[in-house]
């Protein structure tokens, strides 16, 4: 799993400076140029809607060819770019946060800025604890995964999905806790967000059809 995981997100290449995933977003931003190209060429002039969203019956095989490129073009042109700009933010995710932010702030709990406390000789506190302290405070939703911390100042995550109460169609809310303390740090769910950090938050979901269903 971990080398399909791989595969789907970086196609095994990395870039000069030994970042996996760069080629693949660089991919995705040709293929949204191709898509938005694509749309500009089929959009027809006033009057002549019907055909252009039609298939032409009894055409020749050229005519049938060119409908089925343009209306397969155009009937997933916006879940295409939907999981193209998704993609995108996963593995350009610096630099879409700095594009995002140029029109809405976004958090430290977002860009996954928030850090634990001096550990003071104090260790690391078992992942269960981190996860009671969590559940405590914000008890709704399944646990679907945990982010242990990388680092002496990182912080734990951990995320529960299929909150309702939240969002019908994210439904996800995260959890930052101190990797000493069990304090929590901060919290990323639609519920605390700027528009910016909604729009962040739609990006998975997007992205692996959970949005939806």
């Amino acid at each position: 799993m971990s080398f399909l995981f791989q595969l789907h997100w970086s196609l095994l290449l990395y870039d000069l400076a030994g970042d996996p995933g760069v080629v693949v977003a660089i991919a995705a931003l040709l293929l949204m140029a191709s898509v938005a190209t694509g749309v500009y060429l089929w959009w027809p002039s006033p009057g002549k809607w019907l055909g252009a969203v039609t298939l032409k019956r009894h055409a020749s095989g050229e005519r049938l060819n060119y409908d089925l490129h343009k209306l397969g073009g155009i009937y997933t042109a916006l879940v295409l770019l939907a999981v193209l700009i998704s993609g995108v933010s996963m593995n350009l995710t610096t630099q879409f946060q700095w594009v995002v932010e140029l029109f809405s702030p976004l958090g430290a709990a977002q860009r996954g800025e928030l850090v634990s406390g001096a550990p003071a000789g104090r260790s690391r506190m078992p992942f269960e604890l981190a996860v009671s302290s969590a559940t405590r405070r914000y008890p709704e939703g399944r646990l679907a995964h945990i982010d242990f911390p990388k680092d002496a100042t990182g912080a734990y995550q951990l995320c529960r999905e299929d909150i309702e109460e939240i969002s019908r169609f994210i439904g996800q809310r995260c959890v930052f806790v101190d990797q000493y303390s069990g304090d929590i740090l901060g919290v990323r769910d639609p519920v605390h967000a700027t528009a910016g950090e909604v729009f962040m938050q739609w990006q998975w979901p997007l992205h692996s059809g959970r949005a939806f269903g």
